[in-house]
């Protein structure tokens, strides 16, 4: 985070920590929906004297701090939400749609619902696909007893989504395709922006449909490669899917 090599606490230390009254809102949409609320609780931290280094960018604290994080997986574990909550959580705006698969991931509970999220419009049991089970079996896997918890905020923001029906028999590429509409469209959408990306992809050469959720026949082909190797390396067992879908199904 650099502009003319100063990061962006460099910046803020020269432009917004000498303005009594002023304000500050860290943002950031999917991953930055992650990375945002751990930046800003790195600048308040290191506001004033709270740091362990010695003076801080903002010497008299003049900045007061929000931050608005939008469809952002879960950044941390309960010990880093309970912390965050105390010194952010009533500065927070959270936005998330309930049927976006990113803010599921990676407390455990949530990722329980996956599989249901899209039902009964899209059936995904493990009858219908062995992979996107598989693929869920190993993220549990990997993220059980790690205490992951989403964070906590005063003003939390959740959209009840409807699903969109998407054509065809292959359940991963219409799973992929609903996931995709709302993770993306959907925000579009629901902070009525969608107009602005539409202009944004004529100005700016981005790829073509940057901001839908359309995933092509190949891509979702390439992604069922990708992750049936991911799950053969890690040795996900019938077992472990299993168990998985058990605990799923008792949600």
């Amino acid at each position: 985070m650099t502009d003319n090599s100063l990061t962006a606490r460099d910046y803020l230390e020269h432009h917004a920590a000498p303005e009594p009254g002023a304000e500050v809102t860290v943002t950031g949409y999917s991953l930055g929906g992650a990375l945002s609320p751990s930046y800003a609780l790195y600048l308040y931290d290191t506001q004033g004297d709270r740091g362990k280094h010695g003076r801080g960018w903002d010497a008299r604290c003049n900045v007061t701090l929000n931050c608005l994080p939008v469809a952002g997986a879960t950044p941390g574990d309960k010990v880093f939400s309970d912390y965050y909550y105390e010194r952010l959580g009533g500065r927070t705006n959270r936005y998330w749609n309930k049927k976006d698969v990113v803010p599921h991931a990676w407390e455990i509970d949530m990722l329980y619902q996956i599989p249901t999220l899209y039902a009964p419009t899209i059936k995904f049991d493990f009858s219908d696909d062995a992979l996107l089970y598989s693929l869920l079996t190993l993220l549990w896997a990997l993220t059980s007893g790690k205490h992951y918890t989403q964070l906590r905020a005063d003003r939390s923001f959740a959209e009840d989504s409807t699903v969109i029906p998407v054509s065809g028999d292959d359940t991963f590429h219409r799973f992929l395709s609903e996931l995709g509409y709302q993770h993306i469209d959907r925000y579009g959408q629901i902070f009525q922006i969608s107009q602005f990306q539409d202009a944004v992809t004529r100005i700016v050469p981005l790829p073509q449909k940057f901001f839908t959720s359309l995933v092509t026949k190949e891509q979702s082909d390439q992604l069922r490669a990708q992750i049936s190797a991911l799950v053969a390396k890690h040795q996900v067992s019938p077992e472990m899917i299993q168990t998985f879908a058990a605990k799923s199904a008792a949600q």
